[in-house]
C-alpha cells in the first residue's frame, strides 16, 4: 500500500491562522519599538548639543542660536538669555515623524527633558502635552 505524505487543508488553514494572529500582535509592537528608538536618537542628539550649549554659555554668558541637522530632523534653540531656555529636537522623517523633544535649561544650569508621545516612555524624559 502506498502511503501519501503531506499536510491536509485543515492543517494548512490552522497554520495560516496562527501566523495571522502572531502578525497582528507583533507588527504594532515592532512599530512602537522603532518609534521609541527614534525618540531615543532624538534625545541623544539633544544631549550632545547640551554639552556644546553649556560650553558656549560658560564662554559667552548667553544661550547660542543653533540650527543644525541631525540624521532624522533638526535641532533649534529658543531664547538667547541664560535664564529658561529650550533646545528643541524634531524628527522629520520615518515612522516617528512629528516626534518632538524639548531639553529645557533653567538659570541654575539644570536640564529637563520632555517629549510629545503619550504612548512612549523613555527613562529621564517625560511626556509633555504642550509640545
Amino acid at each position: 500500500m502506498l502511503k501519501i505524505k503531506g499536510f491536509t487543508l485543515i492543517e494548512l488553514m490552522i497554520t495560516v491562522a496562527i501566523i495571522g494572529v502572531l502578525a497582528t500582535i507583533a507588527i504594532p509592537q515592532y512599530q512602537q519599538y522603532v518609534q521609541k528608538a527614534a525618540l531615543a536618537t532624538a534625545i541623544g542628539s539633544a544631549n550632545n548639543y547640551k554639552t556644546i550649549v553649556e560650553e558656549y554659555v560658560d564662554s559667552h554668558f548667553t544661550f547660542p542660536q543653533i540650527s543644525a541637522a541631525f540624521p532624522l530632523g533638526s535641532i533649534t534653540t529658543v531664547s538667547g538669555a541664560v535664564g529658561n531656555n529650550d533646545l528643541l529636537t524634531q524628527i522629520n522623517k520615518g515612522i516617528a515623524k512629528g516626534t518632538k523633544v524639548r531639553m529645557q535649561r533653567d538659570a541654575q544650569g539644570r536640564w529637563q527633558c520632555h517629549h510629545n508621545k503619550t504612548h512612549l516612555t523613555v527613562q529621564g524624559c517625560g511626556y509633555d502635552a504642550s509640545l
